[in-house]
């Protein structure tokens, strides 16, 4: 880490010390993190800015919503871009509207615990493991509607297809 400026998070402060001398040094004084942010911090060195970490993390405290996390992961596991980001937007936003809660038919229930599809994949059945906590589960639904993706169809442009031409995907 020798030789790089390092920025202290709370102020902005630019050393080539290391980030916990940064913190002790703040001006600020930063109130104390939790591990888990001091971890997210300490890899925001590596990738280069929290906000990057935070969106392959799906931190909350950056606001990152299931589509921001999904389209860092589609980029970042898959290789889909561009046109890619804009056919999984469509199945999604027809499917559930990227509403983590979404069930069939067409109603949202945080604490649904049933098997019809549910949400942000409608996947059908509704996985055990989410049932009766869809708003926590929505990492978890994401990586299964990517997945899911990649494995029946190869890519969301030709699952968009197959889901215009069937109604369903």
């Amino acid at each position: 880490m020798e030789g790089r400026a390092l920025r202290c998070p709370s102020c902005g402060f630019a050393s080539r010390t290391t980030q916990y001398t940064l913190r002790r040094s703040c001006s600020h004084r930063a109130p104390p993190r939790s591990s888990n942010q001091e971890a997210i911090l300490r890899l925001s060195l590596v990738f280069g800015t929290t906000t990057t970490l935070c969106l392959l993390l799906a931190c909350p405290s950056l606001g990152v919503t299931p589509k921001q996390y999904a389209m860092t992961l589609a980029s970042g596991k898959y290789g889909w871009t561009g046109s890619q980001h804009r056919a999984l937007d469509a199945i999604v936003s027809g499917e559930s509207g990227w509403d983590p809660c979404r069930r069939y038919p067409g109603t949202t229930q945080c604490g649904y615990s049933g098997s019809n599809s549910c949400g942000i994949p409608q996947a059908s059945p509704c996985p055990a493991a989410w049932r009766g906590r869809l708003a926590g589960t929505w990492r978890a639904q994401v990586e299964w509607l990517l997945s899911y993706i990649d494995r029946r169809y190869h890519d969301p442009l030709s699952a968009l297809a197959f889901r215009r031409s069937h109604n369903w995907y």
